[in-house]
């Protein structure tokens, strides 16, 4: 950078820290300051810090213009070929979500990442592409579009996969699809990020889940690594069908969730009767650690008056503990007629 450049910079950053009132702003400038002045820190981290904030803002901007609109991301084996069963779900299950309104992630690699690329069409197409040494080229439907970001880091690249969607769709695969199914169960369990659907697919002829479930039964919930709801948090299927309608039903009354202090506030579409507020209360006694479910406006709560205004909301004071619990007041939610 020229000396004219750093001037320039320089009365930016000025002018920006005298006008902007943002303390995330504030603390972000802070820590870049902190960094630049620390004696221990090496160039190459210094590499790391500039292309983790290079590529969370590259995600920012692609994402923006379609935040008011529900995604899906397909997991899955970027070497499943184009006969496998598998790779024929996918691009009937990706095409069904992108009729439903849906906007499809995926990987932007081969295989199960190019069917799902293909069946949404490159209107309702995201891909979320990895540098890699071995066979992870951009599919050739996603290729050309200004909805694919290419990571350098796997950490901002998964990020990016919980932040920016709703609901996951996981075809059997290898490694990395196992570390990105198990990083987003542990997200939901320990309620770093909303319950979402997770739907764990295969063609009817495989077992390939049911095994996985297996091994996560006897040898995580038995020995109680895990609790009993944590299962709830992931469903099986076989069927495009059926994972397509449980993806709609889990949106059907239930919007999104918030967790401010102890609260938890469940925005909805439509009111709940008393019948289920009693329910609720009735069956999730075990989670409520004071105010029971109730029904409130969006003004009640200053932090939530600008946020879906129109929206109805369920408020209950949470355990923070059992988050797998949430997916059995969501479906009673979803209950309502």
């Amino acid at each position: 950078m020229n000396q004219n450049n750093k001037d320039l910079l320089i009365q930016k950053l000025t002018a920006l820290i005298q006008s902007n009132e943002n303390v995330h702003v504030e603390n972000a400038l802070q820590s870049l300051l902190s960094i630049s002045e620390s004696k221990i820190i090496s160039n190459s981290e210094l590499k790391i810090v500039d292309a983790t904030l290079d590529e969370m803002l590259k995600s920012f901007e692609v994402f923006y213009p379609f935040d008011g609109k529900r995604k899906a991301c397909i997991f899955g084996s970027a070497r499943t070929r184009v006969d496998n069963p598998n790779y024929l779900m996918t691009l009937d299950i990706a095409k069904k979500l992108a009729d439903d309104g849906y906007m499809i992630v995926t990987g932007a690699g081969p295989g199960i990442m190019e069917a799902g690329n293909k069946g949404a069409g490159p209107n309702n197409s995201f891909g979320l592409n990895i540098h890699l040494p071995f066979e992870q080229a951009a599919n050739e439907f996603i290729l050309e579009d200004e909805k694919l970001i290419n990571f350098k880091y796997f950490f901002t690249r998964k990020l990016t996969f919980i932040r920016e969607t709703h609901a996951s769709i996981i075809f059997p695969g290898g490694f990395g699809t196992h570390d990105e199914t198990f990083e987003l169960l542990t997200l939901i369990q320990t309620g770093r990020t909303a319950p979402r659907p997770v739907v764990l697919i295969t063609h009817p002829a495989s077992s390939y889940w049911e095994k996985w479930q297996q091994y996560v039964e006897e040898q995580l919930l038995t020995r109680q690594y895990i609790s009993k709801e944590d299962l709830d948090i992931f469903q099986l299927s076989q069927s495009v069908h059926d994972t397509v309608e449980y993806i709609n039903h889990f949106y059907s009354n239930y919007h999104s969730i918030r967790y401010i202090g102890k609260k938890a506030v469940l925005r909805i579409q439509k009111p709940l009767s008393r019948y289920t507020l009693d329910k609720l209360n009735a069956e999730l006694a075990d989670i409520i650690v004071g105010s029971e479910f109730k029904m409130i406006e969006a003004d009640e709560i200053e932090e939530e008056a600008k946020l879906y205004p129109n929206l109805p909301r369920v408020m209950f004071q949470f355990n923070k503990v059992s988050y797998g619990r949430l997916y059995q007041a969501i479906d009673i939610i979803n209950s309502e007629k």
